[in-house]
């Protein structure tokens, strides 16, 4: 039986990601209990900050043409994708730093400073062309390497991160996680320098016309990605920004242990979704793989975020500290919203094989309003629940998210038994 599984493709191709995921969330958790003795709350707030703008930023910078390359049907469209990926990539990144330019005197908050943008900005672009790089080999089916690189991610980002707090250094948090996607790029050179080629030999009229083709990705699912990422991390910015002072550091080594086994899943299973999705849907099968791969996260997944959540504000004032225990209660009140983000992220890809960005665009703004007003109600009338509503919000959306994917992908597999 166990011969069976290893052979299969998905759990062979899971298990070379999983294992270097795996080793690097292996480490950043080790490093933990040391890196909260060296930071305060404060120190990893500012992280939480700057992580949050970022991830906005950098999640709709190449205006999602990334994501297609995968799924691109010649080496011609894939080399087309690679560059408009690129040249949004370096178009938004330099739009995002005029617009910095002009509205940074109109920032009132303290830990915004001229450096933390410039950080924020460059980061912006890194994080945008490592995520470029990765699709591209994501689309070679090059799993070892991307193994090999979330090892070394970890090692550098965390190494980086206790050496420079052992100096007193308040920003180490910071540079640690650009290292960290520094080393991304460098691991992925060569894939950096297929596409610094292709950029000198462009063939307009065809660059054109995969643009068109591939247009709902900057016209829908740019806006949805959007709303989905700022779902999150808006919530996070105003806890970090108007909360309590040190909530936004709780919440964010609450995040980062439960998504320890949560990423160590889901990041791998949406590589291999999005490889094969395209293939299954012309067997008209991309139904059944969906629910098969929903059904392997759940054996697989759910109990370690359950076991997690359960006994979190119970070992978390042993293991990183006791100024640490109300990140193990923030902890628990995560845990079934990220047990549903489990289920649900890795195969919302989906919405791009059916070409249902828009439908996904709509959901995504109104799950963002939603999210955003569970955070802004505790805020103005009792700031000690604005985390416990963000909990909720989040269980509520992945939930409805998921019901809607299921739906989508069940029509359209009866669209074209007809």
């Amino acid at each position: 039986m166990l011969k069976k599984i290893l052979k299969e493709d998905f759990f062979r191709n899971v298990g070379l990601l999983v294992s270097g995921t795996a080793i690097g969330q292996v480490v950043s958790i080790v490093a933990l209990p040391f890196l909260t003795r060296l930071y305060t709350p404060e120190s990893f707030a500012q992280l939480s900050l700057f992580l949050s703008i970022v991830s906005i930023c950098s999640t709709i910078a190449c205006l999602r043409f990334e994501i297609a390359i995968p799924l691109s049907k010649s080496e011609s469209e894939k080399d087309d994708l690679s560059i408009l990926a690129f040249v949004s990539l370096t178009g938004f990144s330099v739009t995002l730093a005029i617009s910095a330019y002009f509205i940074y005197n109109y920032i009132d908050e303290a830990r915004i400073t001229l450096e933390f943008i410039i950080l924020a900005i460059v980061t912006v672009f890194l994080l945008g062309l490592f995520n470029l790089l990765d699709f591209l080999v994501v689309r070679d089916k090059n799993f070892k390497l991307s193994s090999k690189t979330k090892i070394l991610q970890s090692l550098i980002q965390n190494s980086s991160q206790g050496f420079l707090g052992f100096t007193k250094f308040f920003g180490g948090l910071l540079i640690g996680y650009i290292l960290y996607v520094v080393w991304g790029i460098f691991s992925y050179r060569r894939y950096l320098s297929f596409l610094s080629k292709k950029l000198f030999s462009l063939d307009f009229s065809q660059l054109k016309k995969t643009a068109i083709s591939y247009r709902n990705y900057p016209l829908y699912s740019t806006f949805q990605s959007l709303f989905n990422v700022s779902s999150i991390q808006v919530p996070i910015i105003i806890i970090a920004i108007y909360g309590v002072t040190p909530d936004a550091g709780y919440l964010m080594l609450a995040i980062r242990i439960i998504q320890a086994p949560l990423s160590l899943l889901s990041n791998s299973v949406s590589q291999i979704y999005i490889s094969k999705a395209h293939e299954e849907r012309k067997k008209n099968n991309l139904y059944n793989y969906t629910v098969d791969i929903i059904k392997k996260l759940v054996k697989l997944g759910v109990l370690p975020l359950v076991t997690i959540g359960v006994s979190a504000p119970y070992i978390f004032p042993i293991i990183f500290g006791p100024e640490w225990k109300m990140a193990g209660v923030y902890t628990l009140y995560l845990t079934p919203w990220f047990c549903m983000q489990l289920m649900s992220s890795p195969v919302s890809y989906s919405m791009d094989v059916l070409s249902k960005q828009k439908i996904g665009m709509v959901f995504q703004f109104l799950g963002s309003l939603f999210r955003i007003v569970s955070v802004v109600i505790p805020l103005l009338y009792m700031k000690d629940l604005m985390i416990i509503g963000h909990a909720i919000s989040g269980f509520i959306f992945y939930t409805a998210y998921m019901c809607i994917i299921m739906f989508l992908l069940k029509k359209d597999q009866k669209m074209v038994s007809v």
